[in-house]
C-alpha cells in the first residue's frame, strides 16, 4: 500500500497599505522551495512546511474575509486533532501485550479455520429444528448453559465442537461451562484447544469424545485451583 503524505504548508497574509483605487487587488502567490526557506532563515516559526503562499490585498474588508478564513481553518484543525486524541487509548500498549494480542488472534484462526463454527441458523439445521425461530434453537442451549458461543467480526457463532454428529450438544460441554461458573468466549473456546497438565498435557477438544468425565474433572480442577 503506498503510504498517504500530507502537505503541511503554512499562508501569509499582507495588507498594502495604498491610495484608494476603484479596483480592490488580492494576489496570491506560491513561494519557491528557496523562498521559503530564506523566509524561514527571519522567521523560525514558519520552518518546516513543504508549500508557503502570500495573500495580499489592498482592502480591508477583503484582508479581514481572508484572516476569518485562516482562523476557521486553524479552529478545525485544533478540532479534528482533539477528536483524535479522543479516540486514542489511554495508555500505549507495551510489546509484550502486542505479542500476546497476536498470539491470541492466531490461536482464534486457527480454531476457526480447524474445526469451523455455526450460525444459530446453522446449529438449528444440523440438528434438524423446524422451527420458525431459526435462531431459537441455539439460544435456547447457550441460555440453559448447554454449549457456549464467541464473537467474530460482530457475529456471534458456536464453535462446531460442541456439538455431536446429530447436531446435539455435547454433555461434557455442560459440565465444563459448570465449573467455569458459565464464563463462555473466547477464553473458554481456546482453552479446548491449549494442552492440560490434569489431562497429561493433551488436549480437551482430543478428549471430548473418548473421555469426557476426565475433561470435566480437569476444568473444575483448573477452576479451583484459581478460587481463594
Amino acid at each position: 500500500m503506498m503510504n498517504e503524505r500530507h502537505l503541511s504548508f503554512v499562508i501569509l497574509i499582507i495588507w498594502k497599505h495604498t491610495v484608494a483605487t476603484t479596483h480592490a487587488a488580492l494576489a496570491v502567490t506560491k513561494l519557491e522551495d528557496q523562498e521559503i526557506l530564506d523566509l524561514a532563515g527571519r522567521h523560525p516559526e514558519i520552518a518546516g512546511h513543504d508549500a508557503a503562499v502570500v495573500v495580499t490585498t489592498d482592502d480591508a474588508e477583503l484582508l479581514r474575509q481572508a484572516m476569518a478564513i485562516v482562523d476557521s481553518m486553524q479552529r478545525r484543525r485544533q478540532q479534528m486533532e482533539q477528536m483524535i486524541e479522543s479516540m486514542m487509548p489511554t495508555g500505549v500498549p507495551g510489546k509484550a501485550a502486542v505479542l500476546q494480542a497476536q498470539r491470541n488472534a492466531e490461536a482464534r484462526e486457527a480454531l476457526l479455520r480447524d474445526f469451523g463454527a455455526l450460525t444459530s441458523a446453522e446449529v438449528a439445521d444440523l440438528a434438524g429444528s423446524k422451527a420458525a425461530n431459526r435462531a431459537a434453537l441455539a439460544n435456547r442451549w447457550r441460555k440453559e448453559g448447554r454449549i457456549f458461543a464467541v464473537t467474530h467480526r460482530g457475529q456471534t457463532l458456536f464453535v462446531s465442537f460442541q456439538l455431536d454428529a446429530d447436531g446435539r450438544p455435547l454433555p461434557v460441554i455442560a459440565q465444563v461451562l459448570e465449573a467455569f461458573g458459565g464464563d463462555e468466549g473466547w477464553q473458554t473456546a481456546l482453552w479446548f484447544l491449549a494442552g492440560n497438565g490434569w489431562l497429561g498435557d493433551s488436549r480437551p477438544i482430543d478428549l471430548l469424545i473418548s473421555e469426557p468425565e476426565r475433561v470435566a474433572e480437569a476444568a473444575r480442577r483448573e477452576a479451583a485451583a484459581f478460587v481463594f
